[in-house]
């Protein structure tokens, strides 16, 4: 599967390095927690606003931001530097910090770097003036915060579309930051649901404890197309996250796919649309659309973003992506004329530092990572070539209709050439001239050296039509004809 691959593929490509931002939408619902203290000072009503969001670390640690604000109906409130501090402390070991705060006038600020997780209370101590009447707050108290360590999940399907009916896999997993690094989230607790096209209930479908790997697989019969979520509900010391696919039934033409990582409370998205190949002795080289989206403030990609296509036979192949436009994206992926006939996924990989809070400086992220697999099937050109040993027989005469079928073949040593296509069925139709409607006259097979001959008598005018149908996910169907005329 491509996950898999995820650590080496990018050592493997010329992948095209992003600094450009997505396009986007709102800006995500922080959750953010304000503590209001109100005192007096001399006749003025003097309150001072803790904020501060609940905060998901990564593995490089974060930096967490309290504001205080402070305000009056009838007076110019003054904050002191270096007057007041905020007191944290540790809800669960009750080992508290003390953060100096800066700034002066109506609003101050602290920050202090956070690489564990807990649930800090939030106290303030220190003084302000409100035109010049001393103001005082000892509160212990005001409003609390949690830091949990993140969260990052996955999801991949395989085959990405499959007839209705048939079974296909669903693989999913998350690592979690502990101990400095990332790690199988070994013990979390998930959850599988599926969402059917149209609907917008989810059903859940399997509850898994993670082990060892982090991941886990699960069969599941295609009843009709729709969306896999694997969620996880967080903890007291890892952060909720989510991740999302689509799947398809089986068709032929263009499909497509949206792949969807959510932390907390920001997402990350993107839409890949690939279409089925017909595969010629030269190769192909196919175009990939791709659209990526968020909730962030703003999105920095900082490192490679490319392509990579696989089957199960863990054939691959890379392409590079280059901006269209905003978050619109296009691909371009060579396929060789001996890669394999079948279903096949193109994924667009991408890491990217999804921002949440206000801008102001290099925090409140998310490093997200996408892998949306797109399915689509490589089918091997056929040729069909009807030929009639007299194009103007006489009426009741005897005439002979060939009929010679080649597939598109690969050798052991890889390389591509049209063979003779043996034991194929050839359907064969007469369409009389004038209003006539073409009529079925029968299904016949090639013999070892893809031919068909077929004697028949010469009874009017038409033309005859040969077809083949292809198969599913092999070959091309292609179709040929030869035109008679009576004399």
């Amino acid at each position: 599967m491509l996950h898999a691959s995820r650590a080496t593929a990018g050592s493997a490509v010329l992948a095209l390095l992003f600094t450009m931002l997505v396009a986007t939408a709102q800006p995500a619902a922080a959750a953010v927690h304000n503590g209001t203290i109100t005192t007096t000072a001399g006749s003025h009503t003097v309150t001072a606003t803790v904020s501060v969001r609940d905060v998901s670390v990564p593995e490089w640690g974060k930096s967490v931001t309290i504001d205080v604000n402070y305000a009056s109906p009838t007076a110019t409130v003054t904050a002191a530097p270096h007057a007041t501090d905020l007191i944290l402390t540790n809800r669960a070991t009750g080992g508290t910090r003390v953060l100096e705060l800066a700034g002066s006038g109506s609003r101050q600020t602290a920050r202090f770097a956070e690489d564990g997780s807990a649930t800090y209370d939030v106290g303030l101590r220190g003084s302000a003036t409100a035109d010049g009447a001393a103001v005082t707050f000892d509160h212990d108290q005001v409003t609390s915060f949690t830091v949990t360590r993140e969260t990052r999940p996955w999801i991949e399907v395989w085959p990405g579309m499959a007839a209705v009916g048939a079974a296909y896999k669903v693989s999913a997993g998350m690592e979690r930051f502990e101990q400095r690094e990332y790690r199988p989230a070994m013990g979390a607790t998930v959850a599988l649901w599926f969402t059917p096209k149209g609907s917008t209930k989810a059903v859940r479908k399997k509850t898994v404890t993670l082990g060892s790997t982090g991941s886990f697989s699960a069969s599941f019969t295609n009843q009709g197309p729709g969306s896999w979520e694997m969620r996880y509900g967080g903890d007291q010391g890892y952060s909720p996250s989510s991740a999302a696919v689509t799947v398809s039934n089986f068709s032929r033409g263009t499909h497509t796919a949206t792949y969807t990582q959510k932390m907390k409370d920001t997402w990350l998205s993107a839409t890949v649309q690939a279409s089925d190949i017909v595969m010629t002795h030269r190769g192909v080289t196919a175009t990939v659309d791709v659209r990526f989206r968020h909730n962030g403030t703003r999105a920095d990609w900082d490192t490679d973003a490319f392509l990579e296509a696989r089957n199960a036979r863990n054939e691959t192949a890379f392409g590079d992506l280059t901006q269209v436009s905003g978050g619109h994206y296009s691909g371009r992926i060579r396929f060789d004329a001996y890669t394999s006939a079948g279903m096949h996924t193109v994924a667009a990989m991408t890491d990217v530092k999804v921002y949440y809070g206000p801008g102001d400086g290099d925090y409140d992220w998310h490093f997200m990572r996408t892998e949306t697999t797109a399915p689509f099937v490589v089918r091997r050109i056929t040729m069909l070539d009807t030929r009639l040993s007299t194009s103007t027989p006489k009426k009741g005469s005897v005439y002979t209709v060939q009929v010679s079928l080649r597939k598109l073949s690969v050798s052991q040593a890889n390389r591509a050439s049209y063979q003779p296509a043996s034991r194929a069925l050839v359907r064969l139709s007469f369409d009389p001239t004038g209003p006539a409607k073409a009529q079925y006259v029968k299904t016949v097979r090639t013999n070892s050296e893809g031919k068909v001959s077929m004697r028949t008598t010469a009874k009017r005018s038409g033309t005859w039509i040969a077809r083949y149908a292809g198969t599913t996910t092999t070959y091309t169907s292609s179709t040929d004809s030869a035109r008679i005329t009576l004399r």
